[in-house]
């Protein structure tokens, strides 16, 4: 296959997550960009539409924070903790993308001799309308970590009930002591807090699943009468159920089956890895961030000219694998010309730096397809 972009060798890191639950993904738009109706992502919604358009605490530092996460080049915004930190002081408890917690000393304590290998806790110093959060991060397989966030009295003794936590499944809220109130559960990605020591309030942010390309938040606040409650949507794109949806019209959008296509279903024996569904899932991902955030472009594992040997000897195959490829040679420049076409319109690029800029993106797209022998 003739390769159009200059090859890169690197190791791409997959999913992190029970890929049989997954359902299929989505995609956005960049920062203070415009879709068609002219809407500027990422944006906040309230939940309940009553009252006044500005009653949402935290809503400038909540924005602050996902303008940063958007901006950032992490191919995933829950990956971005530690620049959305950098960019808004308020946020005092984030997930690191090495699977740690980072947080502000100052707001947050730790569950000290309560920690262990399987669980840590994670608990705001001051009280909110006489409630703290509570975080709760335990082991869950070799897939990795997952996330309880509680709402407890402010009067209670802290490790006392860290102590009793630990031992308890509280995932369906029903294990819970009287003084505590599940928030969120079972979430691969670790929640926010958003509220420093001098804050008058504070908030929680749900990423999100870590398969859903650029994933909506969840805000949830401490409201005045201690209650906990959802008040926000953080929308990072339009609504949509299928990636293509979002994929322009045109030769993108029938790369973006035809790639589909060749990925191809999974093997019987790939067990609860699902390799298929891994490079199905880092692909998707690929996508969202070629139409929204180009600059965030993962790491592809192969080189382009492993790649093209690859999908070369692929195609001597089957008659049907040889017409996809010929299909693939003759749409791929294309796709990069209507691409490149797409960022002068929705990132205001000069005709140059479009053309250069699908040029890498596309191909780091195409390569993330796929994981062949380095050998």
């Amino acid at each position: 296959m003739k390769s159009f972009a200059p090859a890169r060798p690197c190791f791409v890191p997959l999913a992190l997550a029970t890929l049989a639950l997954m359902s299929p993904l989505f995609s956005p738009v960049p920062v203070c960009a415009k879709t068609a109706a002219s809407k500027q992502y990422p944006s906040i919604e309230k939940v309940d539409t009553a009252g006044g358009a500005q009653a949402l605490p935290g809503s400038k530092a909540i924005l602050n924070i996902a303008r940063a996460a958007y901006a950032s080049d992490s191919p995933h915004l829950y990956d971005a903790g530690s620049v959305c930190r950098k960019a808004e002081a308020n946020l005092v408890l984030y997930g690191k993308g090495d699977n740690d917690v980072g947080f502000d000393k100052a707001a947050i304590k730790t569950g000290g001799a309560n920690d262990s290998d399987t669980y840590r806790f994670f608990y705001s110093i001051k009280d909110y309308h006489g409630r703290r959060l509570l975080l709760k991060k335990y082991q869950q397989s070799w897939q990795g970590d997952m996330h309880d966030l509680l709402s407890v009295d402010a009067k209670a003794d802290v490790n006392k009930l860290i102590g009793t936590l630990a031992s308890l499944d509280i995932s369906d809220g029903k294990n819970l002591p009287s003084d505590c109130k599940l928030v969120t559960s079972g979430d691969w990605n670790c929640p926010w807090l958003v509220g420093g020591k001098d804050a008058s309030g504070i908030d929680a942010i749900e990423l999100g699943h870590p398969v859903v390309v650029l994933s909506d938040w969840a805000v949830y606040s401490v409201t005045a009468n201690g209650a906990i409650k959802k008040v926000a949507v953080v929308k990072f794109r339009p609504p949509a159920e299928k990636v293509a949806t979002l994929i322009p019209d045109g030769s993108l959008k029938k790369l973006y089956f035809l790639l589909d296509k060749i990925i191809g279903v999974p093997a019987e024996d790939e067990g609860t890895y699902g390799a298929t569904s891994r490079v199905r899932v880092t692909a998707a991902h690929a996508w969202g961030n070629l139409v929204y955030r180009p600059w965030a472009m993962e790491v592809p594992h192969n080189t382009r000219a492993q790649v093209d040997a690859g999908l070369k000897k692929w195609s001597s195959g089957a008659a049907a694998y040889k017409s996809q490829y010929q299909e693939l040679l003759k749409l791929y420049p294309l796709a990069e010309a209507q691409l490149a076409r797409h960022y002068r319109e929705s990132l205001g690029k000069s005709e140059k730096d479009a053309r250069n800029l699908a040029h890498s993106a596309l191909d780091k797209t195409l390569r993330l397809h796929f994981v062949f022998p380095a050998g």
